[in-house]
Protein backbone atom coordinates (compact mmCIF):
# COMPACT_ATOMS: atom_id res chain seq x y z
CA UNK A 1 0.00 0.00 0.00
CA UNK A 2 2.80 2.96 0.81
CA UNK A 3 4.28 1.69 -2.71
CA UNK A 4 1.34 2.60 -4.23
CA UNK A 5 0.42 5.63 -2.56
CA UNK A 6 4.02 7.30 -2.81
CA UNK A 7 3.88 6.43 -7.26
CA UNK A 8 0.21 7.58 -7.15
CA UNK A 9 1.27 11.00 -5.38
CA UNK A 10 4.41 10.94 -7.43
CA UNK A 11 2.58 10.70 -10.73
CA UNK A 12 -0.21 13.03 -9.77
CA UNK A 13 3.08 15.54 -9.26
CA UNK A 14 4.12 14.96 -12.57
CA UNK A 15 1.17 15.15 -14.13
CA UNK A 16 0.46 18.79 -12.85
CA UNK A 17 3.70 19.96 -13.92
CA UNK A 18 3.51 18.66 -17.51
CA UNK A 19 -0.09 19.80 -17.87
CA UNK A 20 1.58 23.07 -16.70
CA UNK A 21 3.66 23.30 -19.44
CA UNK A 22 1.40 22.37 -21.68
CA UNK A 23 -0.95 25.17 -20.44
CA UNK A 24 2.18 27.56 -21.39
CA UNK A 25 2.98 26.35 -24.53
CA UNK A 26 -0.65 26.34 -25.83
CA UNK A 27 -0.81 30.27 -24.69
CA UNK A 28 2.34 30.96 -26.80
CA UNK A 29 1.47 29.29 -29.64
CA UNK A 30 -1.66 30.85 -30.00
CA UNK A 31 -0.73 33.26 -32.71
CA UNK A 32 -3.03 33.02 -35.05
CA UNK A 33 -4.05 35.35 -37.74
CA UNK A 34 -7.83 35.57 -38.71
CA UNK A 35 -9.00 37.13 -41.73
CA UNK A 36 -12.43 38.50 -39.76
CA UNK A 37 -14.37 40.69 -42.47
CA UNK A 38 -13.49 42.06 -45.82
CA UNK A 39 -15.67 45.36 -46.81
CA UNK A 40 -16.20 47.42 -50.01
CA UNK A 41 -15.58 50.86 -49.96
CA UNK A 42 -18.63 51.66 -48.72
CA UNK A 43 -18.33 49.74 -45.71
CA UNK A 44 -20.69 46.98 -46.92
CA UNK A 45 -19.40 43.65 -46.11
CA UNK A 46 -17.97 41.35 -49.20
CA UNK A 47 -18.10 37.60 -49.62
CA UNK A 48 -14.24 36.45 -49.67
CA UNK A 49 -12.71 33.40 -50.75
CA UNK A 50 -9.20 32.59 -49.54
CA UNK A 51 -6.78 29.82 -51.10
CA UNK A 52 -2.98 28.73 -50.20
CA UNK A 53 -0.18 30.64 -52.21
CA UNK A 54 1.28 29.47 -55.25
CA UNK A 55 4.92 28.28 -54.17
CA UNK A 56 6.12 30.60 -56.79
CA UNK A 57 4.98 33.49 -55.16
CA UNK A 58 5.54 33.31 -51.37
CA UNK A 59 6.38 35.76 -49.07
CA UNK A 60 9.20 35.46 -47.17
CA UNK A 61 11.52 37.20 -44.51
CA UNK A 62 14.23 37.83 -47.36
CA UNK A 63 11.97 39.39 -49.67
CA UNK A 64 9.97 41.78 -47.13
CA UNK A 65 13.00 43.17 -45.05
CA UNK A 66 14.15 45.06 -48.14
CA UNK A 67 10.97 46.96 -48.22
CA UNK A 68 10.22 48.02 -44.46
CA UNK A 69 12.96 50.53 -43.88
CA UNK A 70 15.02 50.19 -40.78
CA UNK A 71 14.40 45.97 -41.13
CA UNK A 72 16.67 43.12 -41.62
CA UNK A 73 15.02 39.78 -42.54
CA UNK A 74 15.94 38.33 -38.99
CA UNK A 75 13.73 41.69 -37.25
CA UNK A 76 10.51 40.34 -39.17
CA UNK A 77 8.57 37.48 -39.23
CA UNK A 78 5.73 36.39 -41.80
CA UNK A 79 2.19 35.32 -39.99
CA UNK A 80 -0.37 34.81 -42.82
CA UNK A 81 -0.27 34.93 -46.94
CA UNK A 82 -3.58 34.08 -48.46
CA UNK A 83 -4.91 34.52 -52.39
CA UNK A 84 -8.01 36.69 -51.27
CA UNK A 85 -10.61 36.86 -54.13
CA UNK A 86 -13.78 39.39 -53.87
CA UNK A 87 -16.02 40.91 -56.04
CA UNK A 88 -14.98 44.41 -56.29
CA UNK A 89 -12.31 46.29 -55.41
CA UNK A 90 -10.96 48.35 -53.14
CA UNK A 91 -11.41 46.20 -50.21
CA UNK A 92 -10.34 46.76 -46.89
CA UNK A 93 -9.65 43.08 -45.00
CA UNK A 94 -9.95 43.03 -41.04
CA UNK A 95 -7.48 40.99 -39.47
CA UNK A 96 -7.21 39.82 -35.40
CA UNK A 97 -3.52 38.94 -35.56
CA UNK A 98 -3.13 37.39 -31.55
CA UNK A 99 -0.28 37.77 -29.94
CA UNK A 100 1.28 40.85 -31.93
CA UNK A 101 -0.38 43.57 -29.35
CA UNK A 102 1.76 47.05 -29.76
CA UNK A 103 4.23 45.15 -32.55
CA UNK A 104 3.77 46.78 -36.37
CA UNK A 105 2.15 44.69 -38.78
CA UNK A 106 3.25 45.15 -42.17
CA UNK A 107 0.41 44.49 -45.10
CA UNK A 108 1.57 43.63 -48.51
CA UNK A 109 0.43 42.83 -52.51
CA UNK A 110 1.66 40.54 -54.66
CA UNK A 111 2.10 42.69 -58.40
CA UNK A 112 1.98 39.59 -60.88
CA UNK A 113 3.06 41.86 -64.05
CA UNK A 114 6.02 42.97 -61.69
CA UNK A 115 6.18 39.02 -59.83
CA UNK A 116 7.19 41.18 -56.56
CA UNK A 117 5.70 41.98 -53.05
CA UNK A 118 4.88 45.50 -52.55
CA UNK A 119 4.18 47.38 -49.18
CA UNK A 120 0.88 48.96 -48.54
CA UNK A 121 0.87 50.08 -45.39
CA UNK A 122 1.55 49.19 -41.47
CA UNK A 123 -0.43 49.65 -38.17
CA UNK A 124 0.09 48.48 -34.92
CA UNK A 125 -1.99 44.94 -33.97
CA UNK A 126 -3.46 43.52 -32.88
CA UNK A 127 -6.68 44.47 -34.41
CA UNK A 128 -5.64 46.00 -38.29
CA UNK A 129 -7.59 47.06 -41.17
CA UNK A 130 -6.20 47.24 -44.75
CA UNK A 131 -7.13 48.74 -47.95
CA UNK A 132 -5.81 47.23 -51.31
CA UNK A 133 -6.61 47.96 -54.17
CA UNK A 134 -5.60 44.99 -56.05
CA UNK A 135 -5.68 41.71 -53.74
CA UNK A 136 -3.98 37.88 -54.37
CA UNK A 137 -2.10 37.10 -52.80
CA UNK A 138 -2.15 39.27 -50.28
CA UNK A 139 0.69 38.82 -47.19
CA UNK A 140 1.11 39.90 -43.10
CA UNK A 141 4.79 40.43 -41.62
CA UNK A 142 4.96 41.29 -37.96
CA UNK A 143 8.18 42.63 -35.91
CA UNK A 144 9.68 39.79 -34.45
CA UNK A 145 9.21 39.82 -30.54
CA UNK A 146 11.53 42.06 -28.12
CA UNK A 147 12.53 40.58 -24.44
CA UNK A 148 9.51 42.31 -22.24
CA UNK A 149 10.86 46.09 -20.52
CA UNK A 150 11.46 45.73 -17.36
CA UNK A 151 7.61 45.90 -15.63
CA UNK A 152 6.31 43.54 -18.37
CA UNK A 153 4.38 40.80 -16.58
CA UNK A 154 2.25 38.14 -17.90
CA UNK A 155 0.14 37.45 -14.89
CA UNK A 156 -1.83 34.52 -16.09
CA UNK A 157 1.11 32.50 -16.19
CA UNK A 158 2.48 33.84 -13.02
CA UNK A 159 -1.12 32.70 -11.77
CA UNK A 160 -0.30 29.44 -13.34
CA UNK A 161 2.70 28.49 -12.37
CA UNK A 162 2.66 29.88 -8.73
CA UNK A 163 -0.32 27.33 -8.54
CA UNK A 164 1.93 24.38 -9.74
CA UNK A 165 4.49 25.04 -7.14
CA UNK A 166 1.82 25.17 -4.03
CA UNK A 167 0.23 22.24 -5.56
CA UNK A 168 3.73 20.11 -6.03
CA UNK A 169 5.21 21.51 -2.74
CA UNK A 170 1.40 20.64 -1.17
CA UNK A 171 2.17 16.94 -2.67
CA UNK A 172 5.99 16.53 -1.62
CA UNK A 173 4.70 17.42 1.91
CA UNK A 174 2.18 15.29 2.13
CA UNK A 175 4.80 12.57 0.14
CA UNK A 176 6.79 13.50 3.58
CA UNK A 177 3.98 13.06 6.45
CA UNK A 178 3.23 10.03 5.07
CA UNK A 179 6.07 8.10 5.11
CA UNK A 180 7.13 9.95 8.57
CA UNK A 181 3.99 9.07 10.02
CA UNK A 182 4.21 5.23 8.36
CA UNK A 183 8.29 4.84 8.81
CA UNK A 184 7.33 3.90 12.90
Amino acid sequence: MKKFVKVSLSAVLVLVLALGMALTVSASMSKVVELTSVTDKDGKQQEYRTAEVPADARLTEKIAAPKIEGKEEGDIQVIWQQDVTVATTPATLAFTCNGTDGRTIYAFHYDAQKKDWDLIDSKKGPKVEFTFEELSPVGLVVEKETTPATGDRNYNQMLLWGGLMVAAAAGIAGLVAYEKKHQA
